[in-house]
């Protein structure tokens, strides 16, 4: 009876251990394949987090890009830089530009004393589409909006096939001697300003905002000076004959400025009846040069007639369409 009761109880025991073995085991089986389902799902989620990010970085890559460029100091004491509207890539759809405001800031470093004034010299806008007011004020560029254009005609076109549109080309005058550095740091005025840069295209008969779509690039840098080659100031007021001419629908008119003037110019019919003004600002001193569209004008002869300062005069052309 004892043998039979201790080898039932070594078996008993036996068993015992067995169990804890097995049980030992599954649990170490059970925790290995909890921990490689672990590794599955963090991987699949790493893998799903990398396929957004690619995915969102295609989906939000802007299709149009602004930028300043061509920065060169023209004198001691006056700089150019343009504004450009720019596809981004071959994939960009186009937009039809309508209306554009734009605030850039500058190195405060720049300026030594006196002030600066600034003026747009050149642009591939019609006159209606260009910016307006161009200004000065602290460290800032401002360029308010052109109104909503009437003639949709004069809007243009931003394609993928297009170099580039030239928003504008600004010269910025020292009235204080040269400027104290050659970094200009041209940047558009960033999120802490209230005046923000817009650009609003025409699509299914309204303006709309595309500011959103639009990649601003800036220019940061050492601009090197050419104080050798000073912009020449013009001796005496003067207006060239419209080129070219006859023209159709559009053409250019230059005028030079031997001081900073008010000037106004404007275009009359073959009636003497008023049909466009071209400009009515205060203009900087040197050349310029403006464009005149003729859109939704009929044939014949116009005349263009400036006033700045003392000065006038009368000049004739002929649109024939």
């Amino acid at each position: 009876m004892i043998r039979t009761q201790n080898k039932t109880g070594a078996q008993k025991a036996g068993g015992l251990s067995s169990g804890k073995n097995s049980t030992n085991q599954n649990r170490t089986e059970d925790c290995g394949e909890r921990k490689e389902m672990q590794k599955m799902r963090t991987l699949t989620v790493l893998v799903s987090l990398f396929v957004l990010f690619v995915m969102s970085g295609y989906g939000n890559a802007a299709p149009y890009k602004l930028a300043i460029s061509e920065p060169a100091f023209t004198s001691a004491g006056s700089f150019e830089f343009t504004i450009t509207l720019n596809p981004a890539n071959e994939e960009s759809a186009g937009i039809t530009y309508s209306l554009g405001q734009y605030f850039i800031t500058f190195n405060s470093e720049l300026l030594k004393g006196g002030n600066l004034s600034c003026e747009i010299t050149g642009s591939d806008l019609p006159e209606i589409l260009r910016p307006r007011n161009p200004s000065v004020s602290g460290n800032m560029i401002r360029l308010a909006s052109n109104p909503a254009p009437g003639d949709k005609s004069d809007l243009q076109r931003v394609a993928s096939k297009r170099e580039g549109l030239l928003i504008a080309k600004i010269r910025v005058t020292s009235n204080g001697g040269d400027f104290a550095v050659q970094n200009a740091m041209l940047l558009w005025a960033g999120e802490e300003s209230k005046l923000r840069t817009k650009i609003f295209c025409f699509e299914n008969n309204r303006h709309t905002d595309v500011t959103g779509e639009i990649r601003f690039e800036t220019y940061s840098g050492n601009v090197p000076a050419d104080p050798d080659n000073p912009v020449q100031l013009p001796n005496e007021y003067s207006i060239s004959q419209n080129y070219p001419n006859p023209f159709n629908p559009t053409t250019t008119i230059k005028f030079a400025l031997p001081v900073q003037s008010n000037v106004t110019m404007k275009v009359y019919d073959i009636a003497g009846k008023e049909v466009r003004t071209l400009i009515d600002r205060n203009v900087e001193a040197g050349e310029h040069k403006i464009e005149f569209s003729a859109n939704g004008l009929s044939s014949g002869m116009y005349f263009y007639r400036i006033i700045a300062g003392g000065y006038s005069k009368v000049m004739k052309m002929v649109l024939v369409k």
